[in-house]
């Protein structure tokens, strides 16, 4: 929700606090697909590719969760 004063567009904290609880969500969701991943053996590489596809990241996004993720 916005709301203007003064001719500008303020946003507000309640859509700030609702677009970091969707990041760290999302970001949850990336780090527990990974970890699923890895305990059924599955490549880095297609790891990847998948993250790629469904989580519509960059190549440096990807690597970077990749490599921040521990192995198990």
């Amino acid at each position: 929700m916005v709301n203007t004063m003064g001719g500008r567009v303020l946003e507000l904290q309640e859509d700030r606090w609702l677009a970091e609880g969707r990041a760290e969500g999302r970001a949850e969701d990336i780090e527990i697909f990974i970890t699923e991943k890895r305990d059924d053996q599955v490549s880095d590489d297609v790891i990847k590719t998948k993250l790629l596809k469904y989580y519509k990241l960059t190549e440096e996004e990807a690597e970077g969760y990749l490599e921040n993720h521990p192995t198990v």
